[in-house]
């Protein structure tokens, strides 16, 4: 177990708190010596690369085995394949017509070893014969090994009303856990380097280790940003009580199987955290009322990176990525979300009314660093706006703007009777109507400050882009908000659902869905393609207009 201190500043209040670091439940591959000898996210497969002790890894394949090395290590030292093919170097006329001299070929039921016959079956089923290569990801074990706690200010707490915790009589703050490439972010070290904030938010494995793994890849096959830790990545783990942590009661968990699965997609709230209160002799500690939703979380950890000048003062770009069900999570909370690190939320006009606002990407990085140093802390965390783009890529399902479907080849309201016989089909979290399974406070207060048309519209404004895996058409069976309303598998909803939104918005929006051809649902192959990298890191609309 790998334990790391750190000092974290709670809001304005004068108080430090300790937190400690746990070894993420997944656990981490130690790769043999012949594999590089270093260390890979769980299940995954470790190769060996350039550099003595240092090991490329894989990322694991829902259809592969529950085993590591179950993948293809490349001859280059730079690339592999996942479980079921083999590096190919030949020159060949590829589906889409273009021609690639590195690429993976499926194994053939001849060449596949007996103990690998579903492989055959897996080729079989996704009629991929080629799949592009991984770039292979490189990350120390403290990056992988280590999970840190972000404290969220009681701005972003719900308390029951009979159960007000006074701030000042508890030692206690709840936390967000994450992982991240360049260490705590609540450490005394500054960030002057940083231009990116780069958050990626796991799928519904949890599995945050190979999220951040990914997305360093990522970091390293863009050219953009090229200097020394420019690219700060954070990828936030939103626990379950399955996951451990025993000696960390702060950090906040969400329930993941009631009253829905993986509530936290959706904005819920926390289950309630354990808090220590001071004595005069003692310590105690209990579980309070306070709840967090997982949306007001990563606000709270956006917040606290953007308008720290003094310690970011180069920071000029936001990310916030999440595939899958991580996709679920950063359509819904794109969608719902009033933090003032959006331009366009009625906080952040409220500050910038009060201040002699600028775009941050308007100042040299001299004028930053000389206005932050003149500004006490809170004032300085007041006065930037740093573009913010929100990639969706494959999500299983998305939040509906209006009760308009496709259905029978038309888009139509559905009929009173389709409605009896599935009545949650436009309720949270396929649609905004009141109701559904899951409580939502955080949806119902966004809904409560902003008419419906107003939210659509704040919505459609935002840099929002989709991505869509061509091969992602897996025939999924789960419900009827989703399969009678948003269609039969990942790709025709991510198209059914782009269609609902240039309709309901009359085609006045900035958002684009970029299709990803050759692959299916696989969060590495989605980000290392070309079209994946465009849609994280090509300019915004701000910065085009600043040039």
């Amino acid at each position: 177990m790998r334990i790391t201190r750190l000092d974290a500043k709670v809001s304005c209040l004068i108080v430090l708190i300790t937190w400690h670091a746990s070894r993420v439940v997944h656990g981490l591959v130690h790769c043999s010596e012949d594999r590089g000898g270093g260390v890979c996210p769980d299940l995954n497969t470790c190769c060996p690369t350039a550099v003595k002790g240092v090991s490329g890894c894989i990322t694991h394949s829902n259809k592969a085995p529950g085993i590591e090395n179950t993948g293809e290590c490349c001859k280059d030292l730079l690339t592999g394949c996942g479980y079921g093919y083999s590096c190919a170097s030949s020159y060949i006329e590829r589906n889409n017509g273009v021609h690639n001299s590195n690429f993976c070929q499926a194994k053939t039921e001849s060449t596949a070893k007996k103990s690998q016959n579903e492989t055959v079956q897996h080729i079989m089923e996704t009629n991929l014969l080629t799949e592009p290569r991984y770039s292979l990801c490189t990350l120390s074990e403290t990056a992988l090994d280590t999970t840190y706690g972000f404290p969220i200010p009681s701005s972003h707490w719900r308390q029951e009303e009979n159960n007000r915790l006074r701030t000042d009589e508890s030692k206690s703050q709840p936390a967000l856990a994450y992982l991240s490439n360049m260490g705590s972010i609540d450490s005394k070290r500054n960030f002057e380097s940083v231009r990116v904030l780069f958050v990626i938010i796991h799928g519904s494995g949890r599995n945050a280790d190979d999220y951040l793994c990914a997305a360093s890849s990522v970091a390293d096959l863009q050219s953009r940003y090229t200097g020394q830790d420019e690219i700060l990545i954070i990828a936030p783990r939103f626990l379950a009580v399955a996951d451990g942590f025993e000696e960390e009661p702060l950090f906040l968990r969400w329930n993941e199987t009631w009253p829905i699965a993986h509530t936290w997609r959706y904005g819920a709230e926390s289950l309630p955290f354990s808090t220590i209160s001071s004595g005069h002799h003692s310590s105690t500690r209990s579980t309070s009322g306070i709840t967090v939703s997982s949306y007001a979380a990563v606000d709270a950890l956006l917040e606290h990176i953007v308008f720290d000048t003094s310690r970011f003062p180069d920071l000029e770009r936001v990310i916030v990525t999440g595939h899958s069900a991580g996709g679920q999570f950063v359509q819904r909370w794109s969608l719902t979300s009033s933090s003032p690190i959006w331009d366009d939320s009625d906080s952040f006009k409220t500050k910038a009314s009060t201040h002699d606002l600028l775009p941050i990407t308007s100042l040299t990085a001299q004028e930053r660093r000389l206005s932050s140093s003149f500004r006490n802390e809170e004032e300085s965390r007041e006065i930037r706006a740093v573009p913010v783009r929100v990639v969706v890529a494959n999500p299983r399902s998305f939040a509906y703007l209006s009760e308009e479907r496709f259905m029978n080849g038309t888009w139509t309201i559905p009929s009173r009777a389709v409605r009896s016989t599935c009545p949650g089909y436009n309720q949270w979290e396929w649609g905004l109507e009141e109701g559904g399974r899951l409580d939502t406070p955080y949806k119902d207060n966004a809904l409560k400050h902003h008419e419906l048309e107003s939210l659509r519209k704040r919505y459609a404004a935002r840099d929002v882009m989709y991505l869509a895996g061509k091969e992602d058409t897996e025939m999924l069976r789960s419900s009827c908000e989703d399969d009678w309303f948003q269609g039969s598998f990942r790709y025709e909803r991510s198209t059914l659902f782009f269609e609902h939104l240039k309709r309901t918005v009359k085609n006045d929006t900035r958002h684009e869905r970029l299709v990803v051809r050759e692959v299916g649902h696989d969060h590495t192959y989605m980000y290392q393609s070309e079209t994946g990298l465009h849609a994280l890191f090509s300019p915004t609309n701000k910065e085009l207009q600043i040039k």
